[in-house]
């Protein structure tokens, strides 16, 4: 699990990641996760704005993680969309088949960014997170000269 190293924000980080009393699902950050903010991290940096990644995990963690809890299902679910391509259709069908029974992928978005979620049963997982501004492939290498 990504968490900032002994700051304010990990102590709050791994008191927002228990399990919501009332409903009593448990958010989960799973590996990929964690890329995922450091490759944030290093993009709002590269921006000029390294203070959007801080304020990124405020959000996170005081607002989302616990609407999470309370509303697992608040996202749309992933695989209910059509695809709008034949790759689209293919990953689709590839991430279906890694989705147990009872569990949906489910998207949230937030001001800048995109979370996708696997929720199941007494639990959410957080997956994947990207800024709007991101790309989900790298292009930089067709752009040289």
């Amino acid at each position: 699990m990504w968490l900032p190293a002994a700051s304010t924000t990990s102590r709050r980080c791994a008191a927002a990641m228990g399990a919501d009393v009332a409903t009593g699902v448990r958010v989960r950050v799973a590996a990929n996760f964690g890329r995922c903010l450091d490759e944030l991290q290093a993009f709002e940096t590269e921006r000029g704005s390294p203070e959007a990644f801080e304020r990124l995990l405020d959000e996170l963690f005081d607002s989302l993680v616990p609407m999470l809890e309370r509303f697992p299902k608040i996202g749309p679910d992933l695989l209910a969309r059509e695809p709008g391509s034949s790759q689209g259709a293919v990953l689709r069908i590839r991430l279906a088949g890694r989705v147990s029974s009872g569990a949906t992928v489910r998207q949230l978005m937030s001001r800048d960014h995109v979370i996708v979620y696997l929720e199941s049963p007494g639990d959410v997982t957080l997956l994947a997170i990207r800024h709007h501004r991101q790309l989900s492939f790298d292009l930089g290498g067709f752009w040289d000269v």
